[in-house]
């Protein structure tokens, strides 16, 4: 008997698993299910093993169809599941689109008020690239945060704490137009909150 390739095993795995109304179980478990379904022993090692599936979908089985699924997902799941990675967080566009708001805000902690070197500024999705990755680059959905703030706000907590009136962060009192410096900010009236309120 011919060793199938990893393509044709998975194809015979999936049509199994169908024809036996299983999940995505292990493959001994749907050798061992479809060897009960013909009659026979289950199978003792790997190549037996896809020889009894073999076997057992080539039966007719009342027309069920054994065709391979499609494999290529679509391009705004690819996005969605991009999005929600690390590799995201090191590519060319996150990191322009960070020192964008980092330059018109400024480094300093939206929520505690901490600066550099005391700390590690972030720039934080406010609503998480997870749930939410077709924001995951719309600077209307990102503030500054130290470190911890940004790690104690997590993934699971939606909490915007940019000062009210700088949705997109426009403080004008910087040398360079359209952006914020760290004095500026705190000469500005806009300054940063402690407490947030509801």
């Amino acid at each position: 008997m011919l060793e199938l390739d990893a393509r044709q095993r998975s194809v015979l795995l999936d049509a199994a698993r169908r024809l036996l109304g299983l999940g995505q179980v292990d493959k001994r478990i749907v050798w061992a299910e479809a060897a009960r379904a013909l009659g026979v022993q289950p199978p003792g090692d790997r190549l037996a093993g896809y020889a009894l599936l073999r076997r057992f979908v080539s039966r007719d089985w009342d027309g069920v169809a054994l065709k391979a699924p499609a494999r290529k997902p679509r391009p705004a799941v690819r996005a969605r599941v991009f999005a929600s990675t690390n590799e995201f967080l090191s590519g060319f566009e996150w990191r322009q689109c960070r020192m964008r708001v980092l330059l018109r805000r400024g480094a300093l902690c939206e929520c505690c008020g901490a600066r550099p070197p005391d700390v590690r500024i972030n720039v934080d999705h406010i609503k998480p690239r997870r749930t939410h990755p077709e924001l995951a680059l719309d600077e209307a959905n990102l503030q500054v945060l130290c470190e911890d703030c940004n790690h104690g706000k997590g993934s699971w907590d939606t909490t915007d704490w940019r000062a009210p009136g700088t949705t997109q962060g426009e403080l004008t009192d910087s040398p360079v137009p359209g952006t914020a410096t760290a004095t500026s900010i705190f000469s500005s009236s806009v300054a940063p909150r402690l407490v947030r309120r509801r």
